[in-house]
């Protein structure tokens, strides 16, 4: 994305793309990038006052946009290649974040559409221009590029080519730009944002704010705090080194495996899939509430989980952290070890602590989840088969928990 933004600004200043560097190799980066990546961040801070529902049109115009700017790319990749693709043609052999959105939709079908599209269709057309245009290149100028903003400054001799060349890298460029604007802005700001509103929704929305409210008012909002811990993440180590992302993407295994661990053996072993619904949307009345809405065993079980792939993380990380065969052997297997250590460990202090309300479940399908055989099969009594639910004793919070005690007729009546 930093480099996206460099581009746009030596298309227009050519001058720009030769600015010494003053920054260390240790920062993997250079000043020019450093700047590019400013602008890039300042660039898509207003995105963030666009709510995520009204999201879709812009989506669809940048899409259509980058669409065409990657067929002009493939198209003049062929035509200056003159049809003589080079050997990589012949040797060649983003859906973390869907479950965000998709949980959203009204059904659960609505879903199917869009990801069939951007699995199948997209994700194939995309892999297929770029492997053409890397080929092509490979014939232009002798050597395989398949970073596009490396390809454009090349196609406009880094900033030395023509008018035209310029304006044409340009546009191509700035399609680029937006669609990683906008990436950047669904896929981490908003996401970071639902899940740390989802941590502490007391103090943290995923709400725009508008200008005129306070700092402090401003900085809490969820997507906005992620959006500032970009400059701690630093992306531009992810890009130019191919060996911290690799690490990085390691590092998944060993600190969400032991998170898949605790919900797996939570819902399949502990409460053998028996979930009270309606204690869900009710966390202060809940028996998922726990201790001040902690779950205390979780976290011994998530340390333990982690503990054993460290020392092998860490050793890929850092080389000169030396460690014994025998750890690197455990970091290599982290997610079947942190799973499995920690599916253990958790049930053990389930079993000698065990928590409130196992096995309990709605008596009647409250929300309308089951079909009639569903809810037979389950044991609860069906929505349909209830004409009306009067509540005529103590309020259930704001109807947050509608059915607080089916057995207490003082406080429904059937």
């Amino acid at each position: 994305m930093l480099e996206r933004g460099t581009v746009c600004v030596s298309a227009i200043w050519p001058s720009f793309a030769k600015i010494k560097n003053t920054l260390p190799e240790s920062a993997h980066m250079t000043t020019v990038q450093l700047i590019g990546f400013t602008l890039f961040w300042f660039l898509s801070l207003p995105m963030l006052w666009i709510p995520p529902e009204k999201f879709k049109r812009p989506f669809a115009i940048v899409a259509v946009y980058v669409i065409i700017v990657m067929l002009a790319i493939t198209g003049w990749s062929v035509g200056r290649a003159g049809g003589q693709a080079g050997k990589l043609l012949t040797q060649a052999a983003g859906i973390t974040n869907q479950p965000d959105y998709a949980r959203f939709t009204e059904k659960p079908q609505n879903q199917v559409i869009g990801q069939t599209l951007s699995l199948v269709v997209t994700g194939t057309l995309v892999s297929f221009l770029g492997l053409v245009t890397t080929a092509n290149c490979q014939t232009i100028y002798g050597e395989i590029i398949w970073n596009p903003p490396d390809l454009m400054m090349k196609m406009m001799d880094d900033g030395k080519g023509g008018f035209w060349a310029r304006v044409a890298v340009f546009f191509a460029a700035f399609g680029f730009a937006l669609a990683s604007m906008f990436e950047n802005v669904s896929g981490n700001a908003f996401s970071g944002g639902f899940d740390l509103a989802g941590i502490l929704p007391k103090y943290i929305d995923i709400h725009r704010v508008r200008l005129l409210f306070l700092f402090i008012r401003l900085i809490m909002q969820g997507a906005i705090i992620t959006f500032i811990i970009c400059w701690v993440v630093q992306p531009w180590q992810l890009i130019n080194s191919a060996t911290t992302f690799l690490n990085v993407l390691s590092s998944y295994s060993v600190f969400l495996a032991p998170l898949i661990g605790i919900m797996c053996c939570d819902y399949f072993i502990v409460r053998r899939q028996k979930i009270k619904l309606s204690d869900l949307y009710s966390p202060l009345h809940s028996i998922y509430w726990f201790r001040n809405g902690m779950n205390w065993r979780c976290v011994p079980a998530w340390i333990v989980g982690w503990a054993l792939t460290l020392p092998g993380f860490i050793a890929t990380v850092q080389p000169k952290f030396k460690v014994g065969v025998a750890f690197m052997r455990l970091f290599y297997l982290a997610f079947f070890i942190g799973n499995a250590v920690l599916g253990g460990v958790f049930y053990l202090l389930n079993c000698i602590f065990p928590p409130e309300g196992l096995g309990k479940i709605d008596e009647i399908d409250v929300y309308g989840t089951f079909t009639e055989k569903e809810a037979a099969k389950v044991g609860v009594v069906p929505l349909t088969r209830i004409g009306c639910i009067t509540v005529t004793g103590e309020k259930a919070d704001s109807m947050d928990r509608p059915l607080r005690d089916t057995k207490n007729p003082s406080v429904l009546e059937l």
